[in-house]
């Protein structure tokens, strides 16, 4: 497009020095390649505006937390036996607590489940109950239940201007993760995501490793990182990346460093911890679905830069227990990928996090030993 001051300046040139100065001054190679590096200037900066959108951090400064968790059947025994005793490890809870952070823990569950009893799980019970206030909420047995769930408890973190953390029935914390996760965001005004790995369910409750947290002992992050290479389900074992046939192209790649660190991608982080607003409660009321939490409402939140990403287990690291049936499927050729699905399916919030590593470490050997023993 030509415009007036083009143009003006054109005629100037052009009167005053002719053709030859018309030439040296618009088409030598300096002058162009300015031009063309001012378009691609420009053109990226409009890239980058549709890619980032303008995001208010949200401000927390009540101390004030909610624990969401959904559960039903055999989960509500997996539960108290193990999530919750994670969480109850001296420097996750109470840790909190000692420094006056206000924790509520909604469990939902369907409406005449019959798994729960107070008497039966009453020791732990009367542990939480120093801490936390634990809200026991039943819900109709709808096929999105895990949805209604969520949008209860968004709108109540948005009401209360409170901190949302993310707790699944099957997903063991390491001691000290929730205490570092909130250390990590205070004054920010963000969320926390991190990778986390796939454990046999089967296989790890026979070892009865994770007893300990039963009896009030602690597991640390890298134990808990040793426990899941051990007990592993196929699809963190299957995602060894210097394999042929492996099971990267689902989002996670693994690769040994020596035998006590393993260099990690995830495609799709988890986001565990999260500050939220209005237009959050609008995505989620919109959206209808559980399912984007980690995937549409995960790139919205780095379209907004309002999430950080965990990069090392000595932070934080948890561990979810999954059934051995969970498919995977291993795929040929795929040495070195690190790519989720393919490259035509990614999408920004997977470009983003596919550039960073985690790293993940499990403890010396002696260490290593001595926590079987126990």
């Amino acid at each position: 497009m030509i415009t007036r001051d083009f143009t003006k300046y054109f005629k100037q040139r052009l009167s005053e020095g002719g053709v030859k100065e018309i030439f040296c001054y618009y088409f030598n190679r300096e002058f162009v390649r300015l031009k063309i590096d001012q378009m691609k200037d420009s053109r990226q900066k409009k890239i980058e505006k549709k890619c980032f959108l303008k995001g208010e951090r949200v401000s927390w400064d009540n101390k004030r937390m909610r624990f969401i968790t959904v559960a039903w059947g055999s989960y509500v025994d997996l539960f108290f036996s193990y999530v919750v005793p994670s969480l109850l490890q001296e420097s996750n809870i109470p840790a909190l607590y000692s420094e006056d952070y206000i924790i509520e823990w909604d469990l939902y569950t369907k409406k005449g489940d019959q798994s729960f009893s107070s008497e039966f799980y009453q020791e732990i019970l009367e542990k939480l109950n120093k801490y936390v206030k634990l809200n026991i909420i039943p819900l109709e047995d709808t096929e999105d239940i895990t949805y209604q769930a969520l949008l209860q408890h968004v709108r109540k973190v948005v009401r209360e201007r409170s901190l949302f953390v993310m707790t699944p029935s099957d997903t063991i914390f390491g001691n000290a993760s929730l205490f570092n996760a909130v250390k990590l965001i205070a004054g920010k005004g963000i969320c926390l995501a991190a990778a986390h790995p796939r454990v046999d369910t089967d296989k790890i409750l026979e070892s009865h490793e994770l007893d300990v947290l039963k009896r009030g002992g602690e597991v640390e992050n890298d134990q808990l990182v040793d426990i899941a290479f051990r007990y592993g389900h196929p699809a963190l074992l299957e995602a060894f990346d210097e394999k042929d046939m492996n099971v990267t192209l689902s989002g996670l790649s693994v690769r040994p460093l020596d035998d006590r660190h393993y260099g990690v991608i995830s495609n799709l982080p988890t986001p565990y911890l999260c500050l939220m607003d209005e237009d959050d409660l609008k995505f989620f009321e919109n959206d209808k679905t559980y399912n984007n939490w980690d995937r549409k409402w995960l790139q919205r939140l780095v379209q907004q830069s309002r999430i950080k990403f965990v990069g090392s287990s000595e932070a934080f690291f948890c561990i979810e227990l999954t059934p051995f049936k969970h498919p995977v499927f291993p795929k040929p050729n795929c040495q070195n990928n690190d790519w989720y699905k393919a490259f035509e399916h990614m999408r920004i919030q997977n470009h983003v996090c596919n550039n960073f590593y985690c790293i993940w470490t499990k403890p010396k050997q002696a260490q290593r030993e001595e926590h079987r023993v126990c």
